[in-house]
């Protein structure tokens, strides 16, 4: 006769194909666990999962972020040596801005006030920011609160009866006035407009 086919740990019922072990699976891992733990601790090591040093391997300032090994200034000099040393050379992977400054941390290619400029520059020329544009989503904005309070109700695709919907107006003077297309009724309706 085998052993129980309860745990003798926690004693609920073990998996099926381990008759010949006293504990049911996890409290064998757990009970591994403790005992690495415990082999840690003797040796005078820090505990398993308590994260990386605090401190930036290259130049052992503290670091901006604990889950990198290196700080920003490291790791942006790295990652532009491993470029380098594969060949590839672009302007923004030099680690500096074209006007000579250092490039801004979220920005790949231009330092702050240069991304600034750039921005600024982009939202003047672009058809999006044009004041129609600003109008047209104001309204969209203000249909979409109505379908939220309950004062607009979205129904079904008006040509197939798709209930994956959005909103189409074909006068924006008037906001709670929407056709309710799919997507591909909709595409399909801006082309023919044109």
């Amino acid at each position: 006769m085998g052993r129980s086919i309860y745990c003798s740990t926690c004693k609920k019922e073990k998996e099926p194909g381990r008759d010949n072990e006293s504990r049911c699976k996890t409290c064998k891992s757990n009970a591994h666990k403790e005992k690495r733990a415990r082999k840690r601790i003797e040796q005078g090591l820090p505990a398993y999962g308590s994260g990386r040093s605090l401190y930036c391997y290259d130049c052992k300032s503290i670091k901006e972020r604990q889950d990198y090994g290196y700080c920003n200034a490291c790791r942006r000099k790295k990652d532009n040596e491993t470029r380098l040393a594969k060949g590839i050379t672009k302007k923004h992977q030099t680690g500096l801005c074209p006007c000579g400054k250092e490039r801004a941390p979220k920005n790949p290619s231009y330092c702050r006030e240069c991304g600034n400029a750039r921005s600024a520059k982009w939202k003047r020329e672009h058809p999006f920011f044009t004041e129609e544009e600003r109008f047209k989503r104001r309204v969209r904005g203000l249909a979409r609160y109505a379908v939220r309070k309950g004062r607009l109700v979205q129904e079904p695709c008006e040509v197939c009866g798709e209930m994956k919907v959005e909103g189409h107006h074909d006068d924006y003077a008037k906001p709670l006035e929407v056709r309710w297309l799919c997507r591909y009724h909709h595409d399909e309706h801006h082309k023919n407009l044109k």
